[in-house]
């Protein structure tokens, strides 16, 4: 058989690119109609502008067009610089639900012992100032005074509704202890958590454990709400009588203890 020529197509080859230019599906030669009905069976040609639907890989200016933008888009403009809102930060301590500004104000006198030797020798005592809800739920530890663990242990019942602080907790919330005498303690309506606290029935705790001393609890109910009040501390074998405060803080009032 002769080499076909280059640069020629065969008669397949030539209907098949035929088709393509045409938009007409590809069809075997010996499938093609007759030259009669070429007129009616004939795909029209595609309109130039249309959108092409194939690429032509001997034209590629006939590739697909980049997409078109919406209509009635207005173009950015490049001197719009991009407008960024940013959202107040949230204070650390939001406003309290206590009608203007109340605490609780907590009045502890301890008593003063004599310091003899060994087991008669003075030891500051341990004290834990705490509030529970309604539900007897731990909501705010107002001081503890003492930071050996040792002894913080011998507080039983805080330290029983203390179970879910971490060391570093008990580590920031301790302070030293104090002498005999008064000491004012302030509660400030937040709980352990810096959230404020609603208007409700609550219950103070005031726990007491010393050295070669007693132990001591006392409880003071509470009902938080629009009046004030003032209630009496009883004294017992560790502590002088005190009180137990509530309204709108006064000028010569300590800070709320941390």
């Amino acid at each position: 058989m002769p080499a076909r020529p280059r640069g020629k197509f065969s008669r397949r080859a030539a209907v098949g690119l035929a088709a393509l230019a045409g938009g007409a599906p590809l069809l075997h030669p010996a499938s093609a109609p007759p030259a009669e009905n070429a007129s009616a069976t004939a795909t029209p040609k595609p309109d130039a502008a249309a959108r092409p639907s194939f690429y032509d890989p001997f034209d590629p200016k006939a590739g697909l067009p980049p997409p078109t933008k919406p209509p009635n888009t207005p173009p950015p403009s490049p001197q719009a610089p991009p407008v960024v809102t940013n959202s107040p930060a949230k204070p650390r301590y939001p406003p309290p639900f206590w009608p203007g500004g109340s605490q609780v104000t907590v009045t502890v006198a301890l008593k003063t012992f004599p310091n003899g030797a060994g087991k008669n020798a003075y030891y500051r005592p341990y004290l834990a100032l705490w509030v529970e809800d309604a539900n007897h739920a731990l909501v705010r530890t107002i001081v503890v005074l003492g930071r050996d663990s040792t002894y913080l242990r011998h507080l039983t019942s805080w330290w029983r509704v203390s179970g879910s602080y971490t060391e570093s907790t008990y580590i920031a919330m301790t302070r030293a202890t104090r002498p005999a005498g008064e000491h004012t303690f302030v509660w400030d309506g937040y709980n352990d958590a810096g959230n404020p606290l609603p208007k409700g029935r609550y219950t103070l705790f005031i726990e007491i454990c010393r050295e070669n001393g007693r132990h001591t609890l006392q409880s003071v109910p509470l009902e938080i709400g629009d009046d004030t009040l003032s209630l009496p501390l009883p004294a017992d074998v560790e502590s002088n009588p005190g009180k137990v405060e509530y309204g709108p803080p006064k000028k010569s009032s300590p800070p709320p203890a941390p």
